[in-house]
């Protein structure tokens, strides 16, 4: 069983969790492990201090109390000052570099995520909202900054301090030692079930986080909807609630994190107090010395401490599991891919073939069924069909954002499945029907591509796009800030600067889904003629049913119940 199926169960049945959890963070951890074993290291050296210093105080205080001695306290005195500051050094040292390794596993989590997400399969974010996903990578991942210095350390230090104490406490009184620490595991089963309950309300306020910032994303990315319709009220209020929802599973776990602490604390104090009133007693604790009950106390002090320290940091820890429990299922299922392809085309010229090709979003539903037909090189195609009957998901399987159910699709006679992504990538161009621009310049989305080109082609892309035409109505001309999605700009501008990227790189294939409906028609005609200028001898298809500006060189293609056919040869017929 892997980690990710480990997470997937409940939180309250999953015994071999936290060892999966442990073993997922340690394939990022290990890159560090020698900084870990430093740290832990001086950490060992403040918890040995620690555990001496009661020890020194006992031989000080029995030499002190022993009759006609005339000891000299100064310099033990100042070899314990010296223990208490080489300690600090260490220990400062050590929880700095403890809180390195924290923002250091943070960040390599942070990455790791955002990269496996970008590679991830379009259905994928059918499944998932962005305000989901921007929660687990923001937050969720957050709370492992102190997994280090907030978790590992502590639980290091008071093992250790815990062993030590049962030691030097067993060197005082053995007996006193064992009825210590039997009564000090009796809160042992409460904190468990605690534990248990702390973790379930860390995942259901994490749940609901997400939840409220996935309705935030939604909200903003369609302000003018909801706007339009006058329905703020009803987003704020569905906002609300959830993160109501939130803090009542966030205070309930808070209330149970401090109800443990303090039981606990009341509980180990009168067993302190009882063992100690045993001791200073003499019943059935005889031949203690002075020294050796101060000791005592000190060690049985500083054990009950830690003991403590130990129950919260199990409840920490359990409050992070449930929040990062999902996360990690998402990370741990996020390397489901094929294999990487490895065939590449040095000369791509754009023909392309669907053979027996189905595909579908859900199982009942089919969207393509046995669909085969070929495009030549260098065709010009418009490409017909009435909404829902599968023009845009035909386009996503041509460009490899799915792959199909059965069947393949080639590229030049190469199956896409085999062919290498940066082929893929520079065969095509694209233009959807909602064409998103990056917060940014003009001159950047233009350029969003990433390939090589030169200034003069990038001249004509802006003629050719008729970009050029806007950038006086623009404050900073091709250096204008369009704005997160483009906001700035209308529709047609959007548009228009959406083809000038698609077209920059010279494609084998550029395809259009609705992308000139939103030009006016002057406009409209000018880009058609340049556009098939330049794009002469090289497969262009469009996607429309606006065409009446279309010029009559596109070969007519018609997509219906799952079938592709040819209407005509060349031209297209008005309406």
């Amino acid at each position: 069983m892997n980690a990710a199926d480990t997470f997937s169960k409940d939180p309250q049945r999953r015994p071999g969790a936290a060892i999966a959890r442990l073993r997922f963070l340690w394939k990022y951890a290990r890159r560090w492990k020698w900084h870990i074993v430093l740290s832990l290291l001086g950490l060992a050296i403040v918890s040995a201090a620690s555990l001496l210093y009661p020890w020194l105080l006992k031989q000080l205080a029995d030499q002190l109390a022993s009759p006609g001695a005339h000891p000299d306290p100064i310099r033990r005195i100042i070899f314990i000052g010296f223990v208490f500051v080489t300690a600090a050094i260490v220990g400062h040292a050590a929880q700095v570099e403890m809180q390195s390794l924290g923002y250091r596993l943070r960040n390599a989590l942070r990455v790791d995520f955002f990269h496996r997400v970008l590679r991830y399969p379009m259905a994928f974010f059918s499944e998932h909202q962005v305000g989901e996903l921007s929660v687990k990578a923001t937050e969720d991942i957050s709370r492992l900054q102190p997994f280090f210095s907030g978790l590992i350390a502590p639980l290091f230090q008071n093992l250790l301090v815990i062993g030590g104490c049962l030691i030097f406490m067993a060197r005082i009184s053995f007996v006193a030692s064992a009825a210590t620490f039997l009564l000090m595991a009796i809160p042992l089963p409460f904190i468990i079930r605690s534990g248990r309950r702390i973790l379930h309300l860390s995942a259901a306020g994490t749940d609901e986080h997400a939840r409220a910032n996935a309705l935030l994303e939604e909200s903003i990315v369609g302000i003018r909807e909801i706007k339009a319709f006058g329905r703020e009220g009803t987003f704020a209020a569905e906002y609300g609630a959830h993160q109501e929802r939130a803090s009542k599973s966030e205070l309930s776990s808070a209330r149970l994190h401090v109800r443990i602490n303090q039981w606990i604390s009341l509980l180990l104090s009168i067993i302190l107090l009882s063992v100690f009133a045993a001791g200073t007693s003499g019943h059935g604790l005889n031949g203690w010395t002075i020294g050796s009950v101060i000791a005592f106390y000190f060690y049985a002090y500083t054990a009950v401490m830690a003991a403590v320290g130990v129950g919260r940091v199990y409840l920490t820890y359990q409050g992070i599991s449930g929040a990062l429990d999902k996360t990690f299922k998402l990370m741990g299922t996020m390397s489901v891919h094929a294999p990487e392809a490895s065939t590449q085309l040095d000369s791509i010229v754009g023909g392309i073939e669907f053979r027996s090709v189905s595909f579908h979003y859900v199982p009942e539903h089919p969207v393509l069924r046995n669909v085969s037909f070929r495009i030549e090189p260098g065709s010009t195609i418009l490409l017909r069909g009435d909404s829902g009957s599968g023009k845009t998901t035909l386009v996503n399987l041509m460009i490899g954002l799915h792959n199909p159910v059965d069947g393949i699709i080639t590229l030049d006679g190469c199956p896409l499945a085999e062919l290498e992504r940066p082929s893929l990538h520079r065969a095509f161009g694209y233009v959807g029907q909602d064409p998103l621009l990056f917060h940014g310049t003009l001159e950047e989305n233009i350029l969003f591509s990433g390939q090589p080109t030169d200034h003069r082609r990038f001249l004509d892309v802006l003629r050719i796009s008729c970009v050029d035409e806007i950038l006086e109505e623009l404050p900073c001309g091709i250096s204008t800030i369009v704005g997160e999605r483009g906001f700035t700009l209308s529709g047609g501008q959007r548009t228009r600067v959406a083809i000038a990227r698609a077209i920059m790189h010279r494609p084998a294939v550029l395809i259009l889904d609705e992308s000139s409906s939103m030009l006016g028609e002057d406009l409209e005609r000018r880009f058609w003629d340049r556009l098939l200028e330049d794009r002469r001898g090289m497969t262009t298809i469009i996607l429309s049913h606006h065409h009446e500006n279309l010029p009559e060189v596109f070969a007519e293609w018609q997509l219906e119940h799952g079938v592709v056919r040819q209407v005509a040869e060349s031209g297209i017929r008005k309406s």
